[in-house]
């Protein structure tokens, strides 16, 4: 196992291991929520930072892409914050896109 990767849970990081290896990679779908999509911003009333912020703000990516993800959560927040149609937002969303990637 690579030397730089942080199990936090070995015992459920074996587990799942296991399963992955039993039930075979067709069956494997993995759901990130990076950006606090599908999420919630608070549980119980107290505010939980989105994934992406938590890796960026531990230093686990790069200055350089720290830097574009803060740009682009500043965009994005704009226009998600906005009532904007859902139409405008994807087309906002899509030009944004093409520049990106």
């Amino acid at each position: 196992m690579a030397e730089n990767l942080i199990i936090t849970n070995k015992e459920k990081f074996n587990r799942l291991e296991e399963t992955f290896k039993k039930e075979g990679i067709d069956k494997i779908h993995i759901l990130s929520d990076f950006d606090r999509t599908l999420t919630y911003c608070f549980v119980n009333s107290e505010r939980r930072p989105s994934l992406i912020s938590i890796l960026r703000d531990e230093d686990y990516i790069s200055d350089g892409y720290t830097k574009e993800a803060k740009e682009l959560y500043h965009f994005y927040e704009k226009i998600e914050h906005k009532f904007f149609t859902k139409r405008r937002k994807e087309k906002v969303y899509s030009r944004v896109v093409g520049k990106t990637f």
